[in-house]
């Protein structure tokens, strides 16, 4: 039977070893998964890491820091949030913005997952007054999701019940 086979090309191909294959292959799969959560960053539960932050509403934010929220936006199939906000204020902003690393972050209500930005998102913001900004957080586990509350967290304020578009 083997011979039948043989001849319709079925098992033209010898046995190759397989175990020697294995370990580079599981080795990549170790290394990228890795380097994804290095990149990305695991979102994290907002009862143990809940970023300290005093709590605004969006008037608040615009009158007392120069910031207004345009966009807080779920995208690309819901692998991205989307934040585009205006500096009405660049004095008032640099209270929040203008430090070595201002602190980003959306707290899904649900959840309560915070997905920070990725550290290599560029933040150190060139305020000027009527431009608009953005940066995009990864959707960690798809934590956010259209229509549903979220929170936003720029340096040391926390502005809540944004609804996620």
């Amino acid at each position: 039977m083997n011979k039948d086979l043989a001849s319709n090309g079925l098992l033209s191909l010898r046995r190759i070893p397989r175990a020697r294959y294995l370990l580079p292959v599981v080795a990549l799969l170790v290394i990228g998964g890795g380097y994804l959560v290095y990149r990305v960053g695991p979102a994290q539960r907002s009862d143990a890491t809940e970023p300290l932050a005093a709590k605004v509403s969006e008037a608040t934010l615009e009158s007392e820091y120069g910031i207004h929220i345009n966009l807080l936006a779920v995208i690309a199939a819901g692998g991205i949030i989307d934040l585009r906000f205006k500096v009405l204020d660049s004095e008032k902003a640099a209270q929040l913005l203008d430090t070595p690393q201002p602190r980003l972050a959306i707290i899904a209500e649900d959840s309560g997952m915070v997905i920070q930005a990725p550290p290599d998102t560029e933040q150190n913001f060139t305020l000027q007054d009527g431009v608009v900004y953005f940066v995009q957080f990864p959707n960690v586990s798809h934590a956010v999701e259209a229509g549903r509350p979220v929170s936003l967290v720029i340096g040391d304020v926390r502005l809540e019940q944004l609804i996620a578009k």
